[in-house]
């Protein structure tokens, strides 16, 4: 990943690209900030299931 203006735009940079590789998962079980993926549910069979999704 090239930063064209340096470390000045990476926060943005990282989100963006962390909401789009996620899209289709983000929902109100799953939040995304910068590199922090925010997993919840309540079952632990359904929270085994996103986890599944957002690590594979």
């Amino acid at each position: 990943l090239v930063m064209p203006f340096g470390v000045a735009g990476a926060c943005g940079a990282i989100q963006v690209l962390m909401r789009h590789l996620l899209r289709d998962l983000e929902n109100n079980s799953i939040l995304i900030y910068l590199d922090d993926i925010l997993v919840h549910a309540e079952t632990k069979e359904k929270h085994d299931s996103l986890l599944d999704q957002v690590l594979s």
